[in-house]
C-alpha cells in the first residue's frame, strides 16, 4: 500500500527529533574505521608511506539538535580532535536555526565553511550548489576554502522576504546580484580586486 500524500506530510512535520551529535560522532568513528581497514590492506610498501587521508564531513541540518546525549561542548571538542589528529574538512548548513556560522562555530566547524540556507527550493539549491564549490576546493587541497559573500547572500532568506512561506520560489534575487555585480565593477575600475 502506497500511503496518501497527507500521512508524508504529517510525517514532514518538524517534532523536535534532530539527533545530530550523535549521529556525526559515529559516523566519524565508522568512517575512522573504515579508513584503518582500507590502509591495513594497502601493500606494506605503500603503508610504510603513512598515507594522509583527507576526510570530509558534509552535515546539512534543517533544526537544532534536541535529541543527542552528547553536549554541544563535548561535540565542539571532538570536532577539533578531529581536524587537528585526523585532517578532517568540514562544511555546516543549516536552515531554521538562525545564523549557521555562528551556531557552527559554536559546533567546532570553521566560520569561513558554514552557511546559513533558506527553506525553499531556490535557496536550499544554491546553498548545495555553493558546498559543491567549496567540497571541490577541499578536494582539490586548496589552501583555506570557504562561502563567498554572493554565495552567502544567495542561499539565505533576506529581511525584507522573512515573511514569505515556504513556496517554492523558482526566480532568482535579481536585485542582490546585480547589486554584486555593481559593487565588483566599481571596485574593479578602482583597482580594488
Amino acid at each position: 500500500d502506497i500511503p496518501e500524500a497527507s500521512e508524508f506530510t504529517y510525517m514532514l512535520k518538524p517534532g523536535g527529533a534532530t539527533r545530530c551529535y550523535d549521529t556525526v560522532i559515529e559516523r566519524l568513528r565508522a568512517q575512522d574505521q573504515r579508513i584503518k581497514e582500507a590502509i591495513s590492506k594497502l601493500p606494506y610498501a605503500i603503508r610504510a608511506l603513512n598515507p594522509k587521508v583527507t576526510r570530509i564531513l558534509y552535515l546539512l541540518t534543517d533544526g537544532e539538535d534536541n535529541q543527542s546525549r552528547t553536549t554541544v561542548r563535548h561535540f565542539q571538542h571532538f570536532m577539533h580532535e578531529q581536524k587537528t589528529k585526523h585532517n578532517l574538512k568540514s562544511i555546516f548548513l543549516a536552515a531554521n536555526i538562525g545564523n549557521a556560522e555562528i551556531v557552527g562555530t559554536q559546533m567546532g566547524f570553521d566560520s569561513n565553511t558554514c552557511l546559513t540556507i533558506g527553506n525553499n527550493y531556490h535557496l536550499s539549491s544554491n546553498g548545495m550548489a555553493s558546498a559543491g564549490h567549496v567540497l571541490r576546493q577541499f578536494s582539490q587541497n586548496m589552501p583555506a576554502p570557504a562561502f563567498t559573500p554572493l554565495q552567502r547572500a544567495s542561499s539565505q532568506a533576506h529581511p525584507a522576504s522573512s515573511t514569505q512561506d515556504d513556496t517554492d520560489d523558482d526566480q532568482p534575487d535579481r536585485h542582490l546580484i546585480r547589486n554584486h555585480l555593481r559593487g565588483r565593477a566599481q571596485r574593479s575600475k578602482a583597482g580594488i580586486f
